[in-house]
């Protein structure tokens, strides 16, 4: 079963994150990311957000974002949130709103990962 080729992004690899991608992996998705993938325990923006990042986010269908807090990641996020949505692909945004991508026909949103997993039936932790 193959579903499409999505991206992750989050501020940092968290166990949210590593279940999304083993979630979404286990109901046919492919995963273009790889930031999540490399060890350490956190990724400075440099290296997180940048044009090899935006190439992998070309090949996708859809980016999924976790955003935990309205930290300096924020900008990073919304603005890998706002490529998505220039070119046309589907934005899930799971955590706290933010104002400047409210209204986006593309942007759907889920308060919690578990508020996800439930409306899209994919095993998730609650």
């Amino acid at each position: 079963m193959d579903n499409g080729l999505v991206y992750i992004d989050a501020a940092t690899r968290t166990q949210d994150v590593l279940s999304l991608k083993w979630a979404l992996r286990g109901a046919g998705y492919g995963i273009a990311s790889t930031w999540h993938d490399s060890p350490g325990p956190v990724l400075k923006a440099e290296s997180h957000w940048n044009e090899f990042r935006v190439a992998e986010l070309d090949r996708c269908d859809e980016l999924f974002v976790i955003f935990e807090s309205r930290g300096e990641s924020a900008a990073n996020l919304a603005a890998m949130a706002a490529v998505a949505l220039a070119r046309g692909m589907q934005v899930t945004w799971i955590g706290p709103k933010l104002p400047s991508l409210g209204h986006f026909p593309g942007l759907r949103h889920f308060a919690t990962l578990p508020d996800f997993g439930q409306q899209i039936r994919l095993p998730l932790a609650a």
